[in-house]
């Protein structure tokens, strides 16, 4: 009859244990959910308060500018045009190169929207 007693009491501390458990990882699950929607309203609040570089802005600046010489006879002109980093030569029609960029170089300014995963991550 003691050992019943002990089993059954060893149950019932294991039941508690895991219950104790399953309450701990919701309530992680909760703020780990809650904590992510914070992250995206600041994200939001941060990007409606962020104002334009001379680099990123409508008639941007060029970021980098290589003079004749060297190996390009009509110079090279790096800038920022809309989400995109243009990389152009002087001459006409030219070599122009346009890679997509998520932040201006300059200022860090968020120029699109980034897709991310469930986790926040990018």
């Amino acid at each position: 009859m003691l050992f019943l007693i002990e089993v059954i009491k060893g149950l019932l501390t294991f039941v508690a244990f895991c219950v104790g458990l399953g309450i701990m990882y919701l309530v992680f699950i909760i703020v780990r959910e809650v904590g992510w929607v914070v992250k995206q309203e600041n994200r939001k609040r941060y990007r409606a308060k962020q104002k334009q570089c001379d680099f990123c802005g409508p008639a941007g600046r060029y970021i980098a500018v290589i003079a004749p010489g060297g190996c390009f006879e009509h110079g090279l002109y790096i800038r920022v045009s809309g989400a995109y980093l243009q990389i152009y030569d002087g001459e006409y029609p030219g070599f122009i190169d346009n890679i997509e960029i998520n932040f201006c170089p300059k200022c860090g300014r968020i120029l699109r929207e980034v897709e991310s995963n469930a986790d926040g991550s990018i």
